[in-house]
């Protein structure tokens, strides 16, 4: 028959195996997704963007992709890129892992493009 010491140290190391499972659990802030990682994207439809738009995004796209495909950020993705007449884009700031990209439109409308996404210049 167990004793009462024999009771208290089963009742110990269980509340220990209890305490010490319960700190590997997940809590209710475990996430998956950091929220650094989440970036804006370009818009479901790009019917309803001027040319300049469309092609601020295109340029966002192909260094997104140019990213994924070789890790870093590279200019080599705009190579091919096709602007809209009398438009121009600059590099502005650049790094392996962030951009900044000027796109002005020929009537002197300007795009600001970097890893985030595209916006408007005033």
């Amino acid at each position: 028959m167990p004793t009462q010491a024999t009771n208290t140290r089963r009742l110990l190391l269980s509340l220990i195996c209890a305490a010490t499972l319960s700190a590997c659990a997940p809590t209710a802030s475990f996430t998956l997704v950091p929220t650094d990682s989440v970036r804006v994207g370009p818009p479901r439809d790009f019917s309803a963007l001027t040319e300049l738009d469309r092609t601020a995004w295109r340029i966002w796209l192909a260094m997104e992709s140019g990213r994924l495909q070789l890790d870093r950020y590279d200019t080599t993705a705009l190579i091919d890129l096709d602007l809209p007449s009398g438009a121009r884009w600059t590099l502005e700031e650049f790094d392996v892992v962030s951009f900044r990209l000027r796109l002005e439109g020929a009537s002197g409308e300007v795009r600001v493009i970097t890893e985030s996404g595209v916006s408007a210049n005033p």
